[in-house]
């Protein structure tokens, strides 16, 4: 069973694509396209589309080993549909080796001068542009992120 709550029974789309830079800006179009299809805001929409655009970038540079052929690179992406809000779930078929950072709750602790390194901004983004923000991570499996935006 999925850890995610999700209700499958809401109307979904899925696309699988290959992680690729040249193909980013047409699946956050795509994604985009549904957000105003359910009459988001274009803030909201681009607030979405940055979200989407990091849970991807993450996939493209640490789900997948170095020397592994870019074209096995996968992701993909589902789509919830509901009248007041928008789930997007991203799962690459990667590692699933994720090494937890603390988390982070503000600009301030992203630009604190004790971190070793400053990764972690994707993250930062889609919790502050979205409203609920999940990750699973499976060794051997992948990663999926979930993210929720309810329209207001």
């Amino acid at each position: 069973m999925d850890e995610f709550s999700t209700d499958q029974s809401k109307p979904h789309l899925q696309l699988t694509c290959q992680v690729d830079a040249s193909l980013l800006s047409l699946l956050r179009d795509f994604v985009c396209n549904c957000a105003r299809h359910l009459q988001f805001t274009e803030p909201e929409v681009a607030e979405i589309e940055i979200s989407v655009d990091e849970a991807c970038a993450n996939a493209m540079e640490h789900a997948y080993p170095p020397g592994m052929p870019p074209a096995s690179y996968e992701v993909t992406v589902d789509i919830f549909l509901n009248s007041d809000q928008m789930t997007i779930k991203i799962h690459d078929r990667g590692f699933g080796e994720h090494k937890r950072q603390q988390p982070m709750d503000t600009m301030d602790d992203y630009l604190d001068a004790t971190r070793d390194r400053f990764r972690g901004l994707g993250f930062l983004l889609m919790r502050k542009f979205m409203d609920k923000v999940e990750v699973v991570t499976r060794p051997g499996e992948g990663t999926t992120v979930e993210m929720t935006k309810i329209k207001r």
